[in-house]
């Protein structure tokens, strides 16, 4: 074999294998992260939680008190790993009913996208430049292994975004002894689905399912526009002449001609079928939030989040998760539904996109009707005292309580009707100082 030309492919060999591992150096990882908390149809509603981001973030939501804000809040983020890259554009879109509440780094905003254009992701030891609070409970995320995002003059190791919009799935509890039976009242499948129950003493049992499909469409009704061709009737011969005359004389009276078959009738749309229970069953003892919320790190590593993204989520479903009064169910929305509920484009292409999208449902507990009826009632208390605790903690309960509160508006206890009036105010248009009551979903230890 020639020398040189051994000397040269082992040359050649040297560079593809170089350039091998520059490609596999060179990979840049797009995570979106979110985790919103749902009630009555809507995700992150403006009045489900007080903000608690940084001042120069410019939160639309009304502010927490002094002692609430440095508790996390339910929201999405955007981090990259990889190659330092310039000229980056991110394009979040969503349709009219959604309701940009924060975006970090600022930037202008359209009514159904935001856009940062010509950002540039440089190396993870460039430091952010705008000072959060000490006790901010985004520090962690800043202090992350992550691509800094340098856009208009700001650097920072995210992009934020808190956005109410519609939700797309609910689910329906049944108490069962062996856990809960649940549908799924969306159309696409759900994942991880996780129910937290109450026991008494800062703890809460766990039931879990890896899965529930989506309902079925019901069958579209056919187009009214466009009715199905009818079957022509057969003509009617007319009976001889004797024959009917015959006839008629023996009834006494005219015979009428025999009437036409119908046509055939429109169909009917098909009934939509049922919706399917599924068991979720309880996992395990009565456990800490601590506890629970560390079981979520193997599932949300399988969809591919780092330490630092899995930190950041861990952190608001602690937060948000666990009520000492009704059970909530936390669950992960399919990819495709993401996609399509808040698609995402980051130019140039990376070579992976993530989005992780969790969802925190309050109002799912069969016993919450239940609850929120006894709060209503305690509105008409003889003591200020308990009339007083009832209005607080149906203010927490939020837009969860909202549609038994205003069929209660008129109640016949005027006293009830005027706290009720208050409550759909403090609950519906909260100020920025508010009522000292937590924030809804925040966990309150005893």
């Amino acid at each position: 074999m020639n020398a040189k030309w051994f000397r040269s492919a082992w040359t050649c060999g040297l560079a593809l294998a170089a350039g091998w591992a520059a490609a596999e150096d060179s990979k840049l990882v797009v995570r979106d992260v979110n985790v919103s908390f749902a009630a009555k149809g809507t995700m992150n509603d403006r009045s489900s939680f007080r903000g608690t981001l940084p001042g120069v973030v410019l939160s639309q939501r009304p502010a927490p008190s002094k002692s609430q804000d440095s508790i996390p809040q339910p929201l999405g983020v955007l981090t990259f790993e990889g190659t330092p890259t310039e000229k980056v554009d991110v394009l979040l879109e969503y349709d009219g009913s959604a309701r940009m509440l924060a975006r970090w780094p600022h930037v202008e905003q359209r009514s159904t996208r935001t856009l940062w254009r010509n950002a540039d992701l440089v190396s993870s030891k460039t430091a952010p430049t705008s000072p959060f609070p000490t006790n901010s409970w985004l520090n962690p995320l800043r202090s992350a292994d992550r691509l800094s995002f340098s856009f208009d003059k700001k650097i920072e190791k995210f992009v934020l975004y808190d956005m109410s919009l519609r939700a797309p799935n609910g689910v329906e509890l049944e108490a069962a002894e062996t856990g809960y039976k649940a549908r799924n009242a969306g159309t696409s499948a759900i994942h991880d689905i996780t129910v937290y129950r109450p026991v008494g003493d800062g703890k809460f049992r766990a039931a879990y399912v890896a899965t529930i499909p989506g309902a079925a469409k019901p069958a579209a009704a056919p187009d009214a526009a466009t009715p199905p061709m009818p079957v022509a009737a057969p003509a009617v011969k007319p009976a001889p002449g004797l024959a009917v005359a015959a006839l008629q004389a023996i009834v006494g009276k005219p015979v009428p001609a025999p009437a036409a078959p119908a046509a055939n009738p429109a169909p009917a749309a098909a009934p939509a079928p049922a919706t399917p229970q599924h068991d979720i069953n309880w996992v395990g003892d009565a456990q800490t939030p601590d506890q629970l919320v560390a079981a979520w790190e193997p599932l949300l590593a399988a969809q591919g989040l780092g330490a630092a993204e899995i930190a950041h989520v861990q952190s608001i479903l602690k937060a948000h998760s666990f009520d000492k009064d009704s059970a909530r169910v936390v669950f992960r929305i399919d990819p495709a539904t993401v996609e399509t509920l808040a698609p995402l484009e980051v130019s140039p292409q990376p070579d992976k996109v993530q989005r992780v999208w969790l969802v925190i449902l309050d109002g799912a507990d069969p016993e919450i009707k239940t609850r929120i009826s006894k709060l209503i009632a305690g509105l008409g208390e003889n003591s200020y005292e308990k009339r007083m605790a009832a209005k607080a903690e149906l203010i927490k309960l939020g837009p969860t309580a909202v549609p038994q509160l205003n069929a209660e508006k008129n109640n016949k206890d005027p006293e009830i009707s005027f706290r009720i009036e208050e409550i759909l105010e403090e609950v519906q248009n909260p100020t920025d100082q508010g009522d000292p009551a937590l924030p809804a979903g925040v966990l309150i230890d005893g």
